[in-house]
């Protein structure tokens, strides 16, 4: 596990170097989510994940920032 935040709807969001997954807090359900960059290559590696005041995720992954 690399990086960390909660959103305001309760979801965890986990990054790691498999990826990135969603976590239901109350059901402590995991959903893995597919990330890709401009060129459509998948990315697996998520160092940073940042929450903004809009509500907006931002993800730092090996290939830049989704």
């Amino acid at each position: 596990m690399q990086a960390l935040g909660v959103d305001s709807a309760g979801t965890l969001w986990v990054g790691s170097s498999r990826g990135l997954e969603a976590w239901d807090i109350e059901g402590a359900t995991p959903a893995r989510q597919r990330l890709a960059d401009d060129q459509g290559e998948i990315v697996d590696i998520v160092r940073a994940i940042l929450l903004d005041r809009n509500g907006g995720i931002w993800i730092g992954t090996s290939s830049g920032l989704l």
